[in-house]
């Protein structure tokens, strides 16, 4: 059984980078830098974070739950965050873990934390067939060369132990029946899954819905560019990717540089919570500015 170590857990994160860098419509993760990185922990925390990813942002982060973890992530001294970065980019790994746990929720690699991983890991070792099996072993039937004996004497006691035609006849179709079984319920198992992949589909791609996008099968939809359609390729950075309501508590600038991203088109303008291009018309995104929050920003215009 393979030993499954913190190493194993950190190249299959840097395998999963390589791959996802490629694939980021935004360049973010590409030539990704401590203010990107403040940028991607807002965007994933404004879309939720699940009780495993929520325990290690508060950790890195240092606070506690009677504590505003967005108010810590726009103030978080972005110079410690260069450790992720340096294992991200150049696969240097940091002393602490936690570390490593944050760069796999910022790429979006799964299964995460270790224990989880550590636990999938596992049960398909578990699953895997021994590598020593040796297929083909005929377990007790044992011929007469093999018992190192004379042939004939083993003829006659199989002959002398030789059922009667009638107990022949229901053993010969017993295992009959069992392999007809045996076929049968493969068939059935396979119909299934063919049903299931056709009925529910991977979700592969994703889809722009109202404010965010949406996971769904790449199945029958044309996979074209961002400003072509609004069905795209599957991208880890873009789950996090909203359009803002704008209310009283929308923060337009942190620590005086843009917090927020803007499209105008025909005197109309929508906001963004990170840099990129317009889902629908493919502009892309301006930082905002004072004047555009003067004149577009206001509750209520």
């Amino acid at each position: 059984m393979e030993i499954i170590t913190f190493d194993t857990y950190e190249n299959a994160i840097q395998k999963f980078y390589e791959t996802v860098k490629t694939e980021d419509l935004t360049g973010r993760l590409k030539s990704i830098s401590p203010a990107v990185l403040r940028e991607l922990c807002l965007g994933l925390y404004s879309a939720g974070l699940n009780a495993d990813d929520l325990v290690i942002f508060r950790n890195f982060f240092n606070v506690n739950e009677e504590i505003d973890l967005r108010k810590a992530i726009e103030n978080f001294d972005i110079g410690r965050s260069k450790s992720v970065i340096n294992f991200i980019k150049n696969g240097t790994s940091p002393t602490d873990k936690l570390r490593v746990e944050m760069a796999a929720i910022l790429i979006g690699y799964k299964p995460r934390p270790f224990k989880a991983f550590s636990l999938k890991l596992k049960q398909s070792n578990v699953l895997a067939p021994p590598s020593d099996l040796q297929a083909g072993k005929p377990g007790e039937e044992i011929t007469a060369f093999q018992e190192n004996v004379n042939p004939e004497a083993v003829i006659k006691k199989e002959s002398a132990h030789k059922p009667t035609n009638e107990h022949a006849s229901e053993g010969n179709t017993l295992p009959k029946k069992f392999s007809v079984a045996a076929l049968l319920a493969i068939a059935l198992l396979f119909a299934g899954y063919v049903i299931k992949k056709e009925i529910y589909p991977a979700k592969d791609c994703l889809q722009w819905t109202t404010d965010h996008y949406e996971a769904v099968s790449c199945k029958g939809a044309k996979i074209q560019s961002l400003y072509e359609a609004r069905i795209i390729e599957w991208s880890a950075e873009l789950t996090a990717f909203r359009k803002l309501t704008i209310s009283e508590k929308t923060r337009f600038f942190i620590n005086g540089k843009p917090a927020v991203w803007y499209s105008k088109d025909n005197n109309v303008v929508d906001f963004f919570n990170a840099p990129g291009v317009h889902p629908i018309t493919g502009e892309s995104l301006k930082p905002v500015t004072r004047h555009i929050v003067e004149t577009y920003g206001q509750v209520g215009d």
